[in-house]
């Protein structure tokens, strides 16, 4: 019988080492917890774009050239498009909310032009040869968006939760069509202000693919949680010189931007004025 017992305490003495973790070994880590959210909505938006430069070198007596460039983009999906956005939660990293691009559908047009073209030259003697004006184009293909997450504002306080203020924004593309002509290239805003700008672009699409991301003035949470026949229009107003323009997002059809002036050689002002209405996407019957 004590033989018996020994066996038995020798096979319990394996059995506990066998279970426990060997030495300097580390545990497995925990796998995070993940949270997938599926927003389907549509989109309905059209707008343009435009930028105006000039060029002045025009002297009493010398030789020199004035124009106006313009440039214009302009765009619509033709009706309500789908968009499909996803956001992950979980522990040990921040939400991420991702949104491929639309299909393509409805226009985008982007044109150059050359207008009030002038000369001067010596009043007296041989005349030099002016500069001619440059050759403009214009070009044309599809429309696509998206919805992308903009940049969380710092919060003062700090039990505030940073995916109830998170931005979103629209990105509007021209797919197809061909990019602006040498020496008529539309120009871009330098630097964007206003709310929720940290990521917008502003441009004439001088290029496929070149993409329009303008602050949509709604949050993730509000358009995660739309609820059927809710929807929100909202129209964002572009004005100002290229080298600062200055983005606002209004509820509604909102007013005109500010056409401004063009005095002196290099001067360029940008305008423009997008509107969009996002609704949720009606369910399949059957």
């Amino acid at each position: 019988m004590s033989l018996l017992r020994c066996a038995l305490a020798l096979v319990t003495v394996i059995a506990v080492a066998a279970s426990a973790p060997a030495a300097g070994a580390q545990s497995a880590p925990k796998v995070p917890k993940v949270k997938t959210r599926i927003a389907k909505v549509q989109i309905n938006t059209s707008g343009y774009v435009e930028t105006r430069v000039l060029r002045d070198t025009t002297s009493d007596c010398f030789p020199g050239e004035r124009w106006i460039q313009t440039n214009r983009y302009d765009f619509s999906t033709g009706g309500f498009v789908n968009i499909s956005m996803k956001r992950i939660t979980g522990d040990g990293f921040d939400p991420i909310v991702t949104s491929p691009f639309s299909k393509r559908v409805g226009s985008a047009t982007v044109a150059g032009k050359i207008s009030e073209y002038k000369t001067t030259n010596y009043c007296t003697g041989e005349q030099a040869k002016n500069t001619p004006a440059p050759t403009c184009s214009s070009t044309s293909g599809k429309t696509s968006i998206s919805m992308q997450e903009g940049v969380v504002p710092k919060a003062d306080d700090e039990d505030l939760t940073p995916l109830t203020q998170t931005p979103l924004m629209l990105a509007i593309q021209r797919t197809g069509g061909g990019r602006d002509a040498d020496g008529c290239i539309g120009p871009g805003a330098s630097q964007v202000t206003g709310e929720d700008t940290e990521k917008a672009v502003v441009t004439t699409s001088m290029a496929p693919s070149v993409a329009l991301n303008i602050p949509s003035g709604l949050s993730v949470i509000k358009v995660f949680n739309i609820r059927p026949g809710q929807r929100f229009r909202r129209s964002v107003i572009v004005s100002g010189p290229c080298s600062s323009v200055a983005l606002r997002t209004v509820s509604g059809a909102g007013g005109s931007p500010s056409p401004g002036n063009l005095n002196a050689d290099g001067d360029c002002f940008l305008t423009g004025k997008i509107t969009y209405t996002i609704t949720p996407r009606p369910k399949p019957k059957g």
